[in-house]
């Protein structure tokens, strides 16, 4: 009798945890809390690679429904194609988890040339970043790489700039019924 009440017991204890872990993923996610987390990550390890390697290859960070974020990158290979094809390689794996609805949210970071809003050209780390809800926006941090005597550059990072958008790339929705941030003058052109 012992042992049938404690699988008993052991059975409604687990029970109510898988309870608990239901209710938790069913609770709405806070989007900005989402975003903050993937372009905080990936602009640090943008500006880590920028920093280290001169340059910054496409990558994307992604949030899962059950709130885990990891980095996706391209294969590495013997002669790597050009960071356009990179970044469409990203896009379509996203696009397909997005509609296997496993994504929370995704953001994909880039290198990139910018006009600035007074109208002068920068150097940019670009994070193109959509949610699940609908929002979506572009934001660029401009760099400049002050020369030394010795040693490599130092990079000097701006302000960021917010810019949204009403291109979807990853969640059909991205910017419909004004779901994004306001325009700025930002203009890109991948590199």
């Amino acid at each position: 009798m012992r042992s049938a009440a404690r699988v008993a017991a052991l059975v409604l204890l687990l029970a109510r945890g898988v309870h608990a872990d239901a209710e938790a993923a069913a609770a709405p996610r806070d989007a900005k809390a989402d975003v903050a987390a993937l372009l905080d990550n990936g602009l640090s390890a943008a500006e880590r690679q920028l920093s280290e390697q001169g340059g910054v290859r496409p990558f994307a960070l992604v949030m899962t429904r059950d709130g885990r974020v990891s980095r996706l990158t391209p294969a590495a290979r013997r002669e790597m194609p050009a960071a356009a094809a990179l970044l469409g390689e990203l896009e379509t794996v996203l696009r397909a988890r997005a509609q296997a609805d496993e994504l929370e949210a995704a953001a994909i970071f880039t290198d990139v040339q910018i006009t600035l809003p007074d109208g002068a050209e920068s150097s940019a780390l670009h994070a193109a970043w959509e949610h699940r809800n609908g929002s979506c926006a572009n934001v660029f941090v401009p760099y400049t790489r002050e020369s030394r005597e010795k040693g490599p550059a130092k990079l000097r990072f701006d302000p960021r700039i917010v810019n949204g958008r009403s291109e979807a790339t990853v969640f059909p929705h991205c910017g419909r019924a004004g779901a994004g941030p306001a325009r700025s003058a930002a203009t890109s052109s991948e590199r």
